[in-house]
């Protein structure tokens, strides 16, 4: 009886640790997941849903639309930068035009005399080339008294000039009609306002003359250099002339010396300067490309105290300063 009661006591326990064991045997046949007691990565993860890829899609258009602007960003300082250099190069050249007039106009104070081989850089308008601030300059001083005055000029005279220049005669007479009509029209608006002084100004400035019936963009730039509204006289100075207007006023448009376009022309053609009124030229180009050209009208005087009052301001035409010259002397 004790030992079936033994029996029976040890019984349970054994059962037990058969239960354990046969709980804890392995099953081979199982995933290795399973028989490790974890899940491998992957192994039951859920399957891609259309959400994933879109999520997807909306990082990548993200990225896509930050890197356009940054680009954007970049290419705009990028630009405002170079307007910058572009406006600060502009600036630093007229400011170099400005002391380039004060020289010519130094010079012409210093020798007031009206011959054409006076002075640094004569009287007949040639560009006297010359560094200044490391950049070029191209300085000029012209005696409006070689030129033609579109105010007072004989008509013949402006009838030859014209017929050199213009496109056709027709086109040069009308012209010709259209000035002598803004003159009378001006010497009428005088009289009605009681002035009796015969010197009407119809043109303020050579820079109107584009007002005239017949004056084209092309016979504009081409009478510009020739043509003046202050020097008040019939004729012109051929010792101070430009060439070019040596060349407009010839009959075969032959280029001659100055001594001889005195004997050559018409004697009414050519009249004395009076020596006091100049056009004072600088053109700049500075070493990042920044150009800049300006003129001065300038009428010498003794009633004022610096000797000279500026009548006329206005931007000079371009020459071409990158052509490669000789080194120039510093202005």
């Amino acid at each position: 009886m004790r030992a079936t009661g033994l029996k029976r006591q040890r019984w349970p326990h054994c059962s037990q640790r058969i239960r354990l064991t046969s709980a804890s045997v392995v099953d081979h046949k199982a995933p290795i997941g399973q028989r490790l007691g974890r899940p491998l990565i992957g192994a039951g993860a859920p399957p891609a849903t259309s959400q994933d890829g879109f999520a997807l899609v909306s990082v990548i258009w993200a990225i896509g639309v930050l890197s356009l602007l940054f680009v954007t960003y970049i290419a705009a300082a990028r630009y405002r930068a170079i307007e910058a250099l572009h406006l600060a190069e502009r600036a630093r050249a007229e400011m170099l035009a400005r002391a380039g007039i004060a020289i010519g106009l130094l010079d012409l104070l210093a020798k007031p005399s009206s011959a054409a081989s006076s002075g640094r850089f004569g009287r007949d308008g040639r560009p006297v080339l010359c560094t200044l601030g490391g950049s070029r300059v191209a300085i000029s001083v012209a005696d409006e008294g070689g030129k033609i005055d579109i105010n007072t000029a004989a008509p013949a005279l402006l009838a030859r000039v014209l017929s050199r220049l213009s496109p056709d005669v027709r086109t040069g007479s009308l012209v010709v009609k259209g000035i002598l009509e803004l003159r009378e029209a001006a010497s009428a608006a005088q009289r009605a306002r009681g002035i009796a002084s015969p010197d009407a100004t119809a043109f303020r400035t050579i820079l109107e003359f584009d007002q005239v019936p017949g004056v084209d963009q092309r016979l504009f730039r081409a009478m510009m250099p020739l043509v003046t509204a202050h020097s008040g006289s019939l004729g012109f100075d051929a010792e101070v002339a430009p060439v070019a207007v040596l060349a407009a006023v010839m009959p075969d448009g032959a280029s001659v010396s100055r001594s001889e376009a005195g004997g050559r022309l018409p004697p009414s053609y050519l009249a004395a300067s009076a020596g006091k009124t100049f056009v004072v030229g600088s053109e700049v180009l500075t070493g990042l490309a920044g150009h800049y050209s300006q003129e001065a009208v300038v009428e010498l005087s003794n009633d004022v105290a610096d000797g000279y009052t500026i009548r006329e301001w206005r931007t000079g035409f371009r020459r071409d300063l990158a052509q490669p010259i000789a080194r120039a002397s510093a202005c």
